[in-house]
């Protein structure tokens, strides 16, 4: 079982409280639409420096512009995003085809980036 913490808040200040206190504790971070709203992508910077290690979910809900929010996802790089479901197929193509590709993968054998990895040396990632 994973623990996820979603940061459903509307103070940034409060949202990283929250991160630096319940941060160690959990497997991934979410970054709540409504917080994104009120604090940029930024709020993805400011998680990732009290929590390195732990992988972002920016709930960002895409459904159009897909060239234009892949901008600004490859920017943050987070590990998952959310993409409504009634966006439609030719949105999907567009956004995966805009998508930066990220230079690190997410380690699942230690749940961590392979540089801050703990798992046998023996194992790939």
């Amino acid at each position: 079982m994973k623990i996820q913490l979603a940061l459903d808040l509307l103070d940034r200040n409060q949202a990283l409280d929250v991160v630096r206190a319940a941060g160690p504790y959990v497997d991934i971070i979410e970054v709540g639409t409504s917080l994104l709203k009120l604090c940029g992508i930024r709020i993805a910077e400011d998680i990732r420096a009290i929590c390195p290690d732990k992988p972002l979910f920016l709930d960002m809900k895409i459904i159009d512009g897909p060239e234009r929010e892949a901008t600004l996802m490859s920017k943050c790089q987070p590990e998952n995003y959310s993409m409504l479901a009634v966006a439609s197929d030719t949105a999907v193509k567009k956004y995966c085809l805009s998508r930066k590709p990220t230079t690190q993968k997410w380690c699942l054998i230690c749940n961590r980036f392979p540089t801050r990895c703990n798992a046998r040396k023996n194992l790939r990632h």
